[in-house]
């Protein structure tokens, strides 16, 4: 896909079509914008902690999108393709509240092993303050956070959240939630 194509290709389309929410035509619209943005196929880590400071420009938003980067490049290669790019779309902005949380949990998961440690949720926390441009005030706040979130919701006290426990602890815990709406907005503002 390195060169630009007007149209995509119909394998292409209908494995999109399979695995995402979105209408055929609403697919070549997303496809047309995606080739014109990014004539080479893909999108690269620079360009996408620009698009998501686009989204947040009060606040520092590279740290948080390098996260977020992290969960489109589902075959971690370095890029963005489009279908990573729909498919993490579809989940984001039409998926089911138990989708969103499971996307949410690989935000929030940084070493992908399946936990949440408190370092990982600090990490994320830490990034969605600079974000919203928060001083550095806020981060004993958020660090009280974690700790009344995983004494809460740590319910086998084993020192990580399992997506279970992460997901009850984003149903209950308000500030959580909020969090995790920034990181879906973020990905609903793109183009």
């Amino acid at each position: 896909m390195g060169k630009k194509q007007s149209k995509m290709d119909p394998h292409q389309l209908i494995h999109l079509l399979n695995r995402t929410k979105f209408e055929e035509q609403e697919l070549e619209k997303w496809y047309q914008k995606f080739i014109k943005e990014y004539p080479d196929g893909f999108i690269s880590k620079p360009q996408f902690e620009n698009m998501y400071q686009s989204f947040f420009p009060k606040g520092d938003a590279r740290e948080f999108a390098d996260h977020i980067f992290r969960t489109f490049d589902g075959n971690s290669d370095g890029k963005i393709d489009f279908r990573e790019f729909m498919v993490s779309l579809s989940v984001t902005t039409r998926g089911s509240a138990d989708q969103k949380l499971e996307w949410a949990f690989k935000v929030y998961d940084v070493d992908g092993n399946g936990f949440i440690t408190r370092k990982e949720m600090q990490l994320i926390v830490h990034s969605v303050e600079k974000v919203l441009n928060q001083n550095s005030k806020a981060y004993d706040v958020s660090d009280k956070r974690t700790d009344r979130i995983f004494r809460n919701f740590d319910k086998n006290q084993d020192g990580v959240l399992s997506l279970n426990e992460f997901s009850e602890a984003a149903k209950q815990d308000p500030t959580l939630s909020l969090m995790l709406n920034e990181a879906k907005s973020g990905a609903g503002k793109m183009y």
